[in-house]
């Protein structure tokens, strides 16, 4: 129980720290989430333990963490930030079977304002945002 508790307090950490990274980029583009993801080393998160039921509890801790920066409460590049950070978990499990993206409490309409701003940041933004929102309305 102890183990379980210091590996979710790790992933929400974790998480945090990949959303400041992203803030301090100063911008909305998913190609400088994507830096930020990649210096944080954030894609070796699910990797760390291979036993696939904890595989699958850090990917479900770093969904709802991320989903929780959806709010309204926080600032759009944090919420940008959080979109980029969900679709890319979704799209990185290494398992076939992926844990599902579930929205469907966090799914408002200042949460849909922000999806509509990730799509019209960039061309490639979009894209991979207008995918991830067919991922929440078919699963939520």
């Amino acid at each position: 129980q102890a183990e379980v508790r210091a590996v979710v307090r790790a992933v929400v950490e974790d998480c945090k720290s990949l959303l400041q990274k992203f803030v301090e980029k100063d911008t909305l583009r998913f190609a400088k989430f994507s830096d930020a993801w990649k210096e944080t080393n954030f894609g070796l998160m699910q990797r760390a333990n291979p036993v696939v039921s904890k595989q699958c509890m850090v990917v479900e801790r770093m969904l709802q963490t991320f989903a929780q920066f959806l709010a309204s409460e926080y600032a759009l590049p944090v919420r940008v930030g959080a979109v980029y950070a969900l679709f890319s978990v979704y799209r990185t499990q290494i398992r076939k079977d992926r844990v599902k993206v579930r929205l469907l409490m966090f799914v408002d309409s200042s949460t849909h304002t922000c999806f509509l701003v990730c799509m019209d940041v960039d061309q490639i933004s979009g894209i991979y945002v207008e995918g991830f929102g067919f991922i929440v309305q078919r699963h939520a």
